[in-house]
């Protein structure tokens, strides 16, 4: 089942999201590939990423039925934030797999990364009738952890080095 047709950009607050496009890869965004901490958390983060293989990553991403992969862009300067990802995207089940990453240092910390989500997560009900979340996050990345569950994800899972979590979500 395709994703239906959805009016871009989502505008809000101080942010707008898009779809990602080839021409959003510089040098800035293949940066955040490189930072330590990053690469910490984020396993497609490591020093031998290229400018090619993020172009290839949003063209793959771009394809398929079953994935939103956004961009978070400031609204005053156009400036690239970070990203959101859903997919899979199971319209039949409802349910999507969420990711998140704010990429710009600059941004980090300063509490837009819960207020995105907690803006998807009122949209995404209505938008594409997705009703539970789920993601995947490292056990020792406490700041995103608190933020999932300050949220309301519940860890549904955990193995040695991460935890699956899950939302329901309400129209």
């Amino acid at each position: 089942m395709s994703l239906p047709s959805l009016p871009w950009p989502l505008v809000i607050g101080s942010v707008y999201l898009r779809p990602l496009l080839p021409s959003d890869v510089d040098s800035a965004y293949l940066s955040w590939f490189y930072d330590p901490l990053i690469q910490k958390y984020i396993s497609f983060a490591n020093d031998s990423v290229t400018q090619k293989d993020l172009i290839s990553y949003i063209n793959q991403r771009s394809c398929k039925d079953d994935c939103l992969f956004l961009g978070i862009f400031s609204n005053k300067e156009g400036f690239f934030i970070g990203t959101v990802k859903l997919e899979p995207i199971d319209l039949v089940a409802s349910s999507a797999e969420l990711g998140i990453l704010i990429g710009s240092s600059r941004y980090r910390g300063k509490g837009l990364g819960r207020f995105v989500l907690s803006e998807l997560i009122h949209w995404l009900p209505n938008a594409l009738g997705i009703s539970r979340l789920t993601l995947g996050v490292s056990k020792t990345n406490f700041p995103a952890i608190r933020l999932y569950t300050s949220l309301g994800f519940v860890v549904t899972s955990s193995s040695e080095y991460s935890c699956r979590m899950e939302i329901h979500l309400s129209c």
